[in-house]
């Protein structure tokens, strides 16, 4: 049988789903700022990039240390909590950059750039919604290679059985 790891020699490796997903989400948020509010200003998009290393913090804490730590171990209660606490730090982050942005000159971050509870419930409804897809592109990827494994275990079984 074969030595179990994380990636298959057949699936790129995993640096290059991780640069895939969140390249996606950057071009995704940077479209609805373009269709939605017609923005062309270039300097807007590269204070948009700025937003994405928060974001990616939060995936992350969520995917290789909560989820591993606690859900895994059943600990719900504790991951609620820290998973709350995650939202809300990076809710207050995201809304301090935009202020930053703001008080900088940037007409683009002028509304979202204060401490209010609809900018901040509208972070957090955006981290809910980023775990939701970093999870779902997580579990996707584990399904295609879990699959893939059973398939390569399969090919050996009939192997060995001839």
């Amino acid at each position: 049988m074969p030595a179990r790891n994380n990636h298959s020699e057949h699936l790129p490796s995993p640096w290059v789903y991780h640069s895939i997903f969140w390249l996606a989400y950057y071009i995704f948020a940077a479209l609805i700022s373009f269709s939605i509010h017609h923005i062309v200003d270039p300097r807007f998009y590269w204070q948009l990039l700025t937003l994405v290393p928060p974001d990616m913090a939060l995936v992350y804490l969520h995917l290789f240390l909560l989820r591993r730590f606690l859900l895994n171990k059943r600990n719900v209660a504790a991951y609620i909590v820290l998973i709350l606490a995650g939202m809300g730090l990076i809710a207050f982050v995201n809304i301090s950059v935009h202020g930053f942005y703001a008080r900088h000159g940037s007409p683009y971050y002028a509304s979202s750039g204060t401490y209010t509870t609809s900018n901040f419930a509208a972070q957090v409804l955006n981290c809910i919604y980023l775990l939701g897809l970093a999870t779902a592109a997580k579990f996707t990827k584990d399904w295609m290679l879990q699959k893939q494994q059973l398939q390569e275990i399969a090919k050996m079984q009939v192997a060995t059985e001839l």
